[in-house]
């Protein structure tokens, strides 16, 4: 029901803490990352150890389940304005533990991926959620703070905008100084994996 309300702000939370007591359990999730472009799912991390598996290959099935099934049945528990919106909550959450949430675990994974227009079928087993996918896992959020040059652009990635104040203040302050006695042209601001605030 709330995610026909088609609104990013009001939804129902993940369940984390069912999440994390199925994480310390030694709980196994689906081994690969996706990313949702153009309507198609492609791999984006690969935890499952079978180097076979090539990053950018386009999923087509889990489980003899179309992607475009499951992904039907994940949009049903999100809430956002816009399909984008719904792709990209789905990267955010990460889909193995969205997979968790509506198929619950499940040990071994038929996956059907295009590669270089071949069709392939790796059977995949899950892995440990915890040792094998979470401790891994760098790139979702960042807090990250930096400032850097690249000839005359200076890239800007301000972490996120929650947190002490008057440090994040601090930090921004000081960085748009370093870029002006830089005298950099051209200014991008970095906010991929920004958690908000």
């Amino acid at each position: 029901m709330i995610s026909k309300a088609n609104t990013g702000h009001a939804e129902i939370d993940f369940p984390a803490k069912s999440y994390i007591d199925f994480v310390q359990k030694g709980g196994r999730i689906f081994p690969l990352e996706i990313a949702l472009e153009d309507d198609k799912a492609y791999i984006r991390k690969n935890y499952s150890g079978n180097q076979d598996i090539r990053t950018g290959s386009e999923i087509l099935e889990i489980n003899n389940a179309k992607i475009d099934d499951i992904l039907k049945l994940m949009y049903s528990h999100i809430s956002a304005e816009r399909p984008y919106l719904k792709k990209a909550k789905i990267e955010f959450w990460s889909f193995p533990r969205l997979y968790w949430q509506i198929f619950g675990e499940e040990e071994n994974f038929s996956v059907l991926v295009k590669e270089n227009d071949q069709l392939k079928e790796y059977r995949l087993q899950g892995v440990a959620a915890l040792e094998d996918y979470e401790y891994k896992r760098k790139d979702i959020l960042s807090s990250d703070r930096r400032v850097k040059f690249y000839g005359n652009t200076a890239y800007l990635n301000p972490g996120n905008f929650s947190g002490d104040e008057e440090d994040y203040q601090k930090f921004i302050d000081s960085a748009f100084t370093v870029i002006k006695e830089e005298s950099s042209k051209d200014l991008i601001i970095d906010l991929r994996n920004n958690a908000g605030g």
